[in-house]
C-alpha cells in the first residue's frame, strides 16, 4: 500500500489576500515607525508617568505571552503526558508559541525604553523587580521553545540540498 504524500498547494493571490497583506504591511510600518519614535525620543512620547505606568503594549505583551503559554501547554500534553491525539498539530503550536514569545521579548525591549540595555536583566540581577522576573521567564520559555522548534528547522527543504 502506497503512502500519500502531502504536497503544498501553490497559494493563489486573490484580491482579498492582497488586501490582507496590504493591511498587515501598513500595520507593520506603523509599528516600526512608533518603535523608532520611542527609541529616538524616549518613553516620554508614550504619555506614561508615575500615575499611568503602563502603555498600550502591555496588552500586546500579555496577549503574546498567553499565545505562547498555549503552545507550552500543548507541548506538555503531547510530550510529557503522552497524549498522542494532538501530535498532528504540535509543530504548528510550537511555531505559534515561538512567534508569541518572540513578540513578548520584543515588547519587553520596547517597555524598557532603552534598547541598548536589553541585556541588563540577564547580567544585573534585580530580584525585587517584576520586570526582571518577566524578562527571565520569557527568555527561558523562548529558549525552550526554540530548542523544541530546532528539529522543524533542521528538516526544512532548504537544508536538503
Amino acid at each position: 500500500m502506497a503512502t500519500a504524500t502531502l504536497e503544498p498547494k501553490p497559494v493563489k493571490l486573490t484580491p482579498g489576500l492582497l488586501a490582507w497583506f496590504g493591511l498587515v504591511g501598513i500595520l507593520v510600518l506603523i509599528g516600526i515607525t512608533a518603535a523608532i519614535m520611542v527609541f529616538w525620543n524616549g518613553l516620554v512620547i508614550t504619555n506614561m508617568n508615575d500615575t499611568v505606568p503602563w502603555g498600550l503594549w502591555i496588552t500586546i505583551d500579555l496577549s503574546s505571552i498567553a499565545l505562547g503559554a498555549g503552545a507550552f501547554t500543548l507541548s506538555a500534553i503531547v510530550y510529557i503526558f503522552g497524549i498522542k491525539r494532538f501530535q498532528p498539530i504540535i509543530r504548528l503550536a510550537v511555531y505559534v508559541g515561538f512567534i508569541g514569545y518572540t513578540s513578548a521579548l520584543l515588547t519587553l525591549v520596547m517597555d524598557i525604553g532603552r534598547p541598548d540595555r536589553f541585556w541588563h536583566p540577564w547580567v544585573y540581577w534585580n530580584v525585587h523587580s517584576v520586570l526582571w522576573e518577566i524578562t527571565w521567564c520569557i527568555t527561558i520559555y523562548l529558549t525552550i521553545i526554540l530548542l523544541e522548534f530546532l528539529p522543524v528547522i533542521a528538516e526544512a527543504r532548504s537544508f536538503d540540498r
